[in-house]
């Protein structure tokens, strides 16, 4: 920017008038008569030369009644090159701020009234200072100014504002006080508390209490009675008969889940209060309890986890094998086609992948006088002793009855066994089999709900030689592959056994570490390599296990772990000593409903939004208070995609189940016939029996690692 001096164009530097120019920051400049400030000064952004100038008039203007002798000047001053006058009290909160050196820069209008005729205005750059004759001048800017906006301005719930932004304890947070309330912001929204709301709020300590900063403006309720509050960890609600009182943690998310003050227990009528370790609040119609309630009886519907695997240790486990058997598992192990026209199909022997001992050409390049043995698999096995079920060193019963190769179980348990035998020849005379060995193979894993390290076993019988079938070793290794890391601890550097060491057996692990928030997938295999004095070593195919998924996601109690996922587990209610919530799933399913064993299974959300929209279309739409002693039971669980029905029909049953359910449910007899697939079904319960359902089907869901979408069966 030019020297005031050199815009004259003589370069003269005469000085002009003071009464002509009287800047507010350069009360004796330099200047030719006839220019303007805005000639020699530049301009900031936004700001026009006939701003400037107008501006500057305006100054003069000021500046000239304000000389000895003059009328009086109003309290007002102009800020070059804004052309607007700030008056009054705005004006002098506006220079204690700085002025346009200030947040604010400059003004952008001059005073203005309020709608309400009493209040004034002044807008700046950055914000308006709001004046009241209660309140005095204040700003208005940022987050808190769009709060007070979205609220009404002055006309609103908060009136005009009555301080600056205040700095919290925190040093972190604002707040900004207000007629009818306070506005407060924390790095993200500002939001208003007021009223009873915000007494009770002060009463928790504030931003600093348990319930943290306002995360909502204060809410009218559905009912258009009730006003409510969101905290960062709970909420705040008043009603005019109740008062104002807090909801949090487990009691917030469990009230939650029977649709707030609409469900079945209505407003809360109490603070919590501590019980021993859980906590308890009362409610219009019931008390709920974290972890555990009092009542049971009155107890919410969506079925209280207060189970635990120390005192059901068994409660979540899958019930597959006890149920329906075994189920079998998706893991193919290597086979080979006929390598001949006359040559029998692979019978899914360990050996497959062999040749027929016919068929082994001669090697290539060869000399035809010198002997070229090779391994091949013998049409018409030499000694292949039948392999007895007490030998097995496989954990459970069913495992030697299972087809050969195919691997089954449930999620935390798989077996396989498989069988074959070798033989060695010499290829100028393949059709004469020197040698043999015959084996069976077993192998086995169990994973853990809680741990990414699963144990694995390998065992090689022996069950005959013949020839120099007994001069042949074999040494097993070890592989792992999968999406993540994976590892196991069996050393690869076993030296070589002789055939006469007819059982072999190693037991040892794998895992697979997962990180917060993910998944992975792993498969282990064993190989054995058979050696021979006379033959290369062979290899055989790998005995490929079922998939193993890990994961360390939220919601399976804070633990990482794995399951096979392709065993659909089975909760079997009935044998969990709720006979009255066993007996429901039971009709729902004889209804049509789908999740019985050999039916249609279900498949799990953990999408809390679906659970809670299930919830609200069957149980929380039947009317508080419940039955004593009873709770409202639904069937498909809410926990499911099929939860809520699907807008198909509402059923229940004759008998206790139909105690106060509305006119919209459907009462069934029983025993039921086919009703509908689609649907929901409710039951009205002891209470005690429900919540524990409930609490057996959580750790069902933790044990067997049930992730969204996966499918499960359960048996009433």
């Amino acid at each position: 920017m030019p020297a005031p001096d050199s815009c004259a164009p003589d370069g003269s530097g005469d000085k002009v008038d003071p009464g002509q120019w009287t800047p507010t920051q350069n009360p004796n400049p330099t200047i030719v008569p006839g220019q303007m400030r805005s000639d020699c000064e530049e301009l900031p952004e936004g700001f026009t030369k006939a701003d400037a100038d107008k501006a500057e008039t305006m100054e003069a203007g000021l500046a000239a009644r304000q000389r000895p002798g003059a009328r009086a000047a109003a309290a007002c001053q102009v800020y070059w090159p804004a052309p607007y006058q700030v008056c009054g009290a705005i004006r002098d909160k506006y220079n204690e701020l700085g002025g346009p050196n200030s947040f604010l820069l400059w003004p952008t209008s001059d005073e203005l009234t309020n709608p309400d005729g009493a209040g004034k205005r002044t807008t700046f750059q950055n914000g308006p200072i709001y004046w009241s004759a209660g309140g005095g001048a204040h700003p208005v800017v940022n987050h808190f100014f769009a709060a007070w906006q979205r609220n009404g301005w002055e006309s609103g719930v908060l009136g005009y504002p009555t301080s600056d932004e205040i700095v919290n304890p925190d040093g972190v947070g604002r707040r900004q006080l207000f007629t009818g309330g306070t506005i407060y912001w924390r790095l993200n929204e500002a939001y208003f508390v007021a009223g009873a709301i915000r007494d009770k709020w002060g009463e928790t300590g504030w931003e600093g209490g348990y319930l943290g900063y306002p995360t909502s403006d204060e809410k009218l309720a559905p009912d258009g009675v009730g006003r409510f509050n969101t905290f960062e960890h709970g909420s705040i609600y008043w009603t005019p008969a109740n008062g104002a009182h807090p909801v949090s943690g487990g009691i917030l998310t469990k009230w939650a889940l029977t649709n707030f003050e609409a469900g079945p227990y209505g407003y809360p009528i109490s603070d919590q209060r501590q019980r021993g370790q859980a906590f308890d609040q009362d409610f219009q119609f019931g008390t709920i309890g974290w972890p555990t309630t009092a009542v049971q009886e009155q107890d919410i519907d969506w079925q209280e986890d207060y189970i635990d695997d120390t005192n059901c240790p068994g409660c979540g486990d899958d019930n597959r094998v006890a149920v329906t058997g075994p189920g079998y598992t998706n893991a193919p192990q290597p086979r080979a086609a006929p390598t001949t026209e006359n040559a029998q199909p692979a019978t899914g022997e360990l050996f497959d992948e062999l040749p027929p001992c016919a068929d082994l050409p001669p090697a290539e390049n060869a000399d035809p006088s010198q002997p070229q043995y090779g391994w091949c698999r013998p049409e018409q096995p030499q000694r292949r002793a039948p392999f007895a079920a007490p030998n097995s060193l496989l954990d459970k019963p069913y495992c030697n009855s299972l087809p050969r190769r195919q691997w089954a179980g449930d999620r935390s348990y798989q077996c396989m066994w498989r069988d074959g035998e070798i033989g060695i020849v010499d290829r100028r005379q393949p059709e004469v089999v020197l040698g043999t060995v015959a084996v069976v193979q077993e192998n086995q894993i169990q994973t853990a709900w809680n741990s990414t390290t699963w144990k694995a076993r390998t065992a090689l019988h022996v069950t005959g030689t013949t020839g120099i079938g007994n001069e042949a070793q074999y040494a097993m290794s070890v592989y792992c592959t999968g999406s993540g890391s994976c590892n196991h601890n069996f050393s690869n550097s076993e030296a070589p056994r002789p055939v006469t060491e007819t059982l072999y057996r190693r037991d040892y692990t794998l895992s697979s570490p997962v990180g917060v928030g993910a998944v992975s997938q792993s498969t282990g295999f064993a190989e054995f390599t058979f050696t021979h004095p006379v033959a290369t070593p062979l290899t055989t195919a790998a005995a490929a296990a079922p998939s193993v998924r890990c994961d360390q996601l939220p919601g399976f109690r804070n633990s990482a772990g794995c399951v096979v996922p392709g065993a659909e587990p089975i909760l079997d209610m009935s044998t969990r000593n709720v006979p009255a919530h066993a007996g429901h799933i039971a009709y729902a399913q004889a209804s049509g409903l789908p999740g019985a064993p050999n039916g249609t299974p279900l498949q799990r959300t953990t999408n809390q939004t679906t659970a809670q929209n299930n919830r609200n279309i069957s149980c929380n739409r039947v009317p508080g208070p419940r039955p004593a002693g009873q709770q409202c039971d639904e069937y498909p669980f809410a926990s499911t995609y099929q939860g809520g029905g699907a807008n198909g029909p509402a059923r229940t049953y004759q008998g206790t189940c139909q105690l106060g359910m509305p006119l919209w449910v459907d009462v069934r007899p029983h025993p039921v016939a086919p009703y509908n697939n689609a649907g929901i079904s409710m039951c009205m319960m002891p209470a005690k029996q429900n919540s524990r359902g409930g609490g057996i089907l959580s750790w069902f869901y933790t044990k067997n690692r049930v992730h969204d979408g996966d499918s499960f069966y359960v048996k009433g």
